[in-house]
């Protein structure tokens, strides 16, 4: 995350944001793995960290989709403005 935020290596300032909410998502998805273990023997614990995990993959998979339907439609904008100022 530190490295998304000090080199920015896409050219695209929305991808740069988006590589570091991909981070966060990742490491704090990460974190959550440890519920899982032995460590807590609880169930109503890992059943509710269990939801909050697949709330954050959801979530995390709803942005990136909507960052590359966002892409996609700008890009489908601009070969229609292409074609039309052709004829």
């Amino acid at each position: 995350m530190g490295y998304a935020f000090s080199v920015k290596p896409f050219e695209d300032p929305v991808l740069n944001v988006l590589e570091v909410i991909n981070e966060f998502f990742y490491n704090l998805i990460l974190l959550l793995c440890f519920t899982f273990t032995e460590f807590f023997d609880d169930m109503a614990t890992k059943t509710s960290t269990g939801y909050l995990y697949i709330a954050l993959l959801l979530l995390l998979l709803t942005i990136n989709i909507g960052v590359q339907i966002k892409d996609t439609v700008k890009l489908a904008i601009l070969r229609l403005k292409r074609i039309w100022t052709q004829y």
